[in-house]
Parts: structure tokens; C-alpha cells; sequence
């Protein structure tokens, strides 16, 4: 599948961020009256990275969680991927912005 975004985080780990699925957009009124549709498309911003060892070897995916919106493309905040640590901008109820800090757990084995 096509990609949006490539990550190499430390220790060689990539991360890849396939394109997800459009999802839909309401219009607000002002675009309603413009476009005389009541909504659009916009692009997918939630779904999983594949993170693959330095040799290829495909070791999973790490699905973000839902209030973490990401597209791999500029219309999204970036995401900072160290090792297996992730930083994200989230928002709250009241849409005020902060960072959250996700470790990701490998299974053993």
C-alpha cells in the first residue's frame, strides 16, 4: 500500500505510516453556502504506523490512540518517534492543546 510518511527512530526501528482511508468532513455553514454541499472529504487521521526492525523484518503495528489526530501530511501536527517513545499534540474536551507521551511495550518473544 502507499505510504505518507516514513519515520527512523533510534536504534534503526522504521516506522512507516501507510494512507488511510478519507474521512468525512461537515461543511459549516459559510462552506455550505459556497460549495451548496452539506460536506466533503478530508484526509484519514487515525490509523496505526508498521514499525520494521533495521533488517525489514516487520515487528507490528502501533496504532495511535483515537484523540491523537495524524495524517503524515502538513494538514496534521508532526509526531516525535525516539526509540519507542512517541510524542503527540492532543487536545482535551475544551480543545486545549497538550503533549502526550506514549511508550510502546514489544511483546516478548
Amino acid at each position: 500500500p502507499a505510504y505518507a510518511r516514513i519515520v527512523v527512530a533510534g536504534g534503526g526501528r522504521i516506522w512507516v505510516w501507510p494512507e488511510q482511508p478519507d474521512e468525512p468532513n461537515p461543511f459549516d455553514e459559510q462552506a455550505r453556502q459556497l460549495t451548496g454541499r452539506e460536506s466533503g472529504w478530508r484526509v484519514g487521521e487515525h490509523g496505526a504506523f508498521e514499525v520494521f526492525s533495521p533488517d525489514g523484518r516487520w515487528l507490528g503495528a502501533v496504532r495511535l490512540p483515537e484523540n491523537v489526530p495524524y495524517s503524515g501530511y502538513p494538514t496534521t501536527l508532526p509526531l516525535v518517534i525516539r526509540g519507542d517513545t512517541v510524542w503527540a499534540m492532543m487536545r482535551d474536551s475544551l480543545d486545549v492543546e497538550y503533549i502526550g507521551r506514549f511508550e510502546v511495550e514489544w511483546p516478548s518473544g
